[in-house]
């Protein structure tokens, strides 16, 4: 609910496009309460579109358990909530840099969900990504760059795309 409650804040100050770069600690491919409360929320206001962060867990192998992909630690089936949620965009880092931008990154947490969906729906950028740098101090300012890796990086970007076209 608290996530809901979050989204309707941000509904109601205008926001149509919602970019989350969070998300649960295993166990992965587990639709639960947050990924509900959030596919409740898009299902109940149809002009807004909810982006999440896929996760970082897919450098992990996976295995079979109970006729789908489970994964302990990454790997297939390494998609967590909220990003297995239905009606979402679930976005995954894409090499970039010196790599191909047409390989997702090898930490990308990817599907199929328990359900077989297939997630994440889109890439970005998720490598070798300058970004603002924070001083980890309240009232120092910087203007300090630093270079991350993650679909939190990724995610931003697909939604900034998201954005102009809309």
């Amino acid at each position: 609910m608290i996530t809901e409650d979050a989204f309707q804040v941000a509904y109601d100050g205008g926001a149509r496009i919602i970019t989350n770069s969070w998300g649960t600690a295993p166990p992965f491919n587990y639709y639960g309460g947050q990924s509900v409360d959030i596919d409740d929320f898009v299902y109940t206001h149809d002009d807004v579109l909810v982006l999440v962060a896929a996760g970082n867990q897919g450098q992990e192998p996976s295995y079979y358990d109970d006729d789908y992909f489970r994964s302990a630690s990454g790997g297939d089936a390494s998609i967590g909530s909220p990003a297995v949620s239905k009606n979402v965009l679930t976005v995954g880092a894409a090499e970039t840099g010196k790599a191909s931008p047409s390989t997702v990154a090898y930490f990308s947490s990817r599907g199929p969900t328990r359900d077989m969906r297939l997630k994440p729906e889109v890439c970005g950028p998720g490598m070798m990504v300058y970004a603002a740098e924070a001083s980890g101090f309240a009232g120092k300012a910087t203007c300090s760059v630093t270079r991350k890796a993650g679909t939190s990086m990724a995610t931003p970007a697909v939604a900034g795309v998201a954005a102009m076209i809309r």
